[in-house]
C-alpha cells in the first residue's frame, strides 16, 4: 500500500490536484494529512483513488491532456503538452488560486473597515455639532450674565428690610447691633471692587 501526494495520484488518475482537493473535501476520496516538505498535505493510496471511482493508468503517468488526445482520431504527437510543463502549469494554476482567495479575504476585510470607519467619521460629525451647539449655548449664557449686572444695596436700612421680609418680624429687640452693623456695612463699601 504505498501512500503518494495530490501531485503523485492527479499524474496516476489523470485528473487535476483541484479535482482531487474537491473529493476529499466533499468526503468522496479519503485522505491522511501528514507533514510534507512544505507543511502538511494530503496523500492517499491507491485503493483509496480506487474507491472514489478514479481509473489509474496501468502504472503509467499520463497527463489530462494526453489522455483525451489519444481517444481523439486527430491526435497529433507535436500538440501534446510535455509532462513537465503542464505540472509547472497547473502548480502556477494552484497558486494564482491560492492568491486570488488570500487577495479576496483581504479586499472583504478592508471593505469592513472602511464601513466602520466610515460609521466613526459620521458619530465623530455628531458629537462636533453637539459640542458647537453647547459652545454656543454657553457662549449665550455668559453673554446673558455680562449684560445683567448685579447691583446690591449694602445700607444698614436695606439690610434690616431683606431681614424684616425673610424673618417676618419687625422687632429685632435692643439696637445696640446697628452701631456694629454700620461699621461692617461702611468696611464692605469701602473695599476694592465693590459697587
Amino acid at each position: 500500500m504505498e501512500r503518494m501526494n495530490l501531485r503523485q495520484a492527479a499524474e496516476r488518475c489523470a485528473r487535476s490536484i483541484t479535482t482531487l482537493r474537491r473529493y476529499i473535501r466533499s468526503g468522496r476520496l479519503h485522505a491522511e494529512k501528514r507533514n510534507g516538505r512544505f507543511g502538511p498535505e494530503y496523500s492517499v493510496t491507491e485503493e483509496q483513488l480506487s474507491a472514489a471511482g478514479f481509473k489509474l493508468g496501468a502504472g503509467k503517468r499520463c497527463t489530462a491532456i494526453a489522455a483525451r488526445q489519444s481517444s481523439s482520431a486527430d491526435y497529433s504527437p507535436h500538440a501534446a503538452v510535455p509532462l513537465a510543463l503542464f505540472q509547472e502549469l497547473q502548480m502556477k494554476h494552484e497558486q494564482l488560486l491560492v492568491q486570488y482567495g488570500m487577495l479576496r479575504a483581504g479586499g472583504l476585510q478592508a471593505l469592513g473597515k472602511r464601513s466602520e470607519l466610515e460609521a466613526r467619521k459620521r458619530e465623530i460629525d455628531i458629537l462636533v455639532q453637539q459640542k458647537n451647539r453647547l459652545q454656543q449655548q454657553l457662549q449665550e449664557a455668559r453673554l446673558e450674565l455680562e449684560g445683567k449686572s448685579l447691583e446690591v444695596d449694602l445700607s444698614v436700612d436695606s439690610i434690616l428690610d431683606e431681614a424684616r421680609e425673610k424673618t417676618g418680624l419687625d422687632d429685632f429687640g435692643a439696637e445696640d447691633f446697628l452701631e456694629r452693623l454700620g461699621l461692617l456695612v461702611d468696611e464692605w463699601s469701602s473695599d476694592e471692587g465693590s459697587p
